[in-house]
């Protein structure tokens, strides 16, 4: 590695300017690619798979900013594993 940056947005301007390879979120990069402007270098049934863990306190209050958050990530994923057909438990 030859180069860090802080935002999704840096990365994918460094490499629309041909600085590198970069590792983007495909919701992030969809747009590009619609456009032409970035190629995928895997198909999508090669993607990389792997468990990401929410990790969150019990106690943190309703209404603030961690519980507003973790609700709309744990409401999408269910909407998801509905699509996909798959079974989705919340421990």
């Amino acid at each position: 590695m030859s180069g860090q940056v802080d935002t999704l947005s840096e990365a994918r301007r460094l490499v629309l300017l041909g600085v590198g390879i970069g590792f983007l979120p495909i919701d992030f990069a969809r747009p590009d690619e619609a456009a032409g402007r970035l190629v995928p270098l895997l198909p999508d049934d090669l993607l990389p798979r792997y468990p990401i863990y929410m990790i969150t306190r019990t106690d943190t209050p309703e209404g603030t900013a961690a519980s507003l958050m973790t609700r709309s990530i744990v409401s999408r994923m269910a909407e998801r594993s509905l699509l996909d057909g798959e079974d989705m438990r919340l421990a």
